[in-house]
């Protein structure tokens, strides 16, 4: 007769995943066709929900899923129903990972709504990310990758991902 061996146990504490990736990676195509659909509507924020994964410690961005409803010239909004259609669309090993949207000639920078909207996504998976764009930037497109920490949006290093030829 075989012995059993308890099972491991781990505390729900130790489940909870608190170190953040150290730097993002994202191809290309996404922020191309973020800024296609940022600059069909130059007057309403437009967002989206990006989709990707961690690999090692980069957050990987893959994919955008963009919210079918738009937004006013300074406000927009994610919808339940806009995260269970990014839910649908991510391939495996995929998950929502942050969210994208436009600042039409504001500049790039979180508002405080946007840090709200943020931490909230942070709260739900640590390495969640933001991207701001400002199609219409007096110096061309613009965008910019940030996380907060301690309350403050903070700018986050990132890379593009290009595929071998």
């Amino acid at each position: 007769m075989l012995k059993k061996r308890p099972p491991a146990t781990v505390s729900r504490a130790e489940l909870v995943r608190t170190e953040q990736t150290k730097r993002i990676t994202i191809q290309p195509r996404v922020l191309g066709d973020f800024l296609t659909r940022a600059a069909e509507h130059p007057w309403n924020e437009v967002a989206g929900l990006l989709l990707g994964r961690i690999h090692g410690s980069d957050l990987i961005i893959e994919d955008v899923v963009h919210v079918p409803e738009l937004g006013s010239a300074t406000r927009v909004r994610l919808s339940n129903a806009t995260y269970a259609q990014a839910a649908k669309k991510a391939a495996p090993g995929q998950r929502i990972v942050g969210w994208i949207h436009s600042h039409p000639g504001h500049g790039v920078f979180l508002s405080s709504t946007d840090i709200a909207t943020q931490s909230d996504g942070q709260a739900f998976f640590p390495d969640y990310a933001a991207i701001v764009m400002d199609p219409f930037h007096a110096e061309g497109a613009a965008y910019g990758f940030f996380r907060v920490k301690e309350g403050k949006a903070r700018a986050m290093e990132y890379r593009y991902l290009v595929e071998d030829a």
